[in-house]
């Protein structure tokens, strides 16, 4: 699944670009050399946020290569969109929690956030435990804003690809490109964006179908628990699938609702972990998808008459007895 934008116009995106002088990073070269080489150069921001001099599908509003400190609070308003607008965060280097009205979430290098409006329609929050680098990109633009919506869709507005991806490396060129002071008018930045945007797209849908390929033939309710996929739409992120082709694949695969049987296996899970394990409830409770102990509680009383700590101890005595 490749992004397609209207033929004739992305004809005259590549073909109006005059070539750039070649960058000082080389594409080939491993991750760790490109992003030592950028936190030499410190800093780097681009801001092209007027109204472009002609129409661009991919306009490339703001590009920010940045480390915060430890003792530095990162913006409250990292990753706000606009109805007009889209925004991603790539984590480069060091840990961050995202907070939503769900629970937080531990971000780490190879993590990428997306927001738009359509598909965020909370301001995500975010902190950092010690230094962090991180690459923000918006973009403005129909087109772009589309796209940008399409793939958090597709693969989930938060995602996992390795460091040494083109999609990273792309990035990184990208950056040294603006910061080396190289002529490029708006029109070039955004065709480079949208070059590198398709490297973004490409990336997914690769490791998609290699992950399809590995287990789409080996898939249960419980190896999916296992593998922390605790829903069909996370499923279908991780796969980049379509949530209702998935669904019922699943459905006729398991002969039951593919919903339905994750929900249970979540909790025969949870019973095992609280049988065999001396975690707390607090942490089966995450290992199992809950936000919460107390929504987990409340699940686990739909299927057994204790508590967890009840049924523990209850296993416990029988056990010992």
């Amino acid at each position: 699944m490749m992004l397609v934008i209207e033929d004739a116009i992305t004809d005259t995106i590549m073909t109006t670009v005059t070539p750039i002088l070649r960058p000082r990073i080389r594409p080939d070269k491993d991750f760790k050399a490109i992003f030592s080489e950028q936190i030499k150069k410190g800093d780097c921001a681009y801001s092209n946020t007027t109204e472009p001099s002609f129409p661009l599908l991919f306009h490339l509003a703001y590009l920010e290569f940045k480390r915060v400190g430890a003792k530095q609070k990162l913006d409250k308003g990292l990753l706000t969109v606009t109805p007009e607008s889209a925004r991603c965060l790539l984590v480069l280097g060091g840990d961050m929690t995202l907070k939503e009205s769900i629970g937080k979430r531990e971000l780490v290098p190879g993590n990428i956030v997306i927001t738009t409006s359509s598909t965020n329609p909370e301001v995500p929050i975010f902190s950092h435990h010690g230094d962090v680098h991180y690459l923000r990109l918006t973009f403005s633009g129909k087109q772009a804003t589309n796209a940008l919506h399409n793939l958090s869709r597709t693969y989930g507005p938060l995602q996992k690809l390795p460091l040494n991806s083109s999609t990273f490396k792309t990035a990184l060129l990208l950056t040294d490109q603006i910061r080396a002071g190289i002529h490029m008018d708006e029109f070039q930045v955004s065709a480079e964006a949208y070059l590198w945007l398709q490297t973004w797209w490409s990336d997914l849908d690769r490791i998609s179908h290699a992950k399809l390929k590995r287990i789409r033939h080996r898939a249960t309710p419980e190896s999916l628990i296992r593998a922390g996929l605790f829903t069909v739409k996370s499923y279908a992120q991780y796969l980049g699938q379509p949530h209702s082709h998935l669904s019922e694949k699943l459905r006729k695969s398991w002969n039951t609702p593919p919903g339905a049987a994750l929900y249970q296996a979540r909790l025969q899970e949870a019973a095992r972990l609280l049988k065999k394990t001396h975690l707390s409830v607090n942490d089966i409770a995450k290992r199992t998808g809950y936000s919460s102990a107390s929504s987990f509680i409340r699940a686990f009383k739909t299927r057994y008459p204790d508590t967890p700590s009840d049924f523990r101890l209850r296993e416990y005595s029988q056990s010992s007895g």
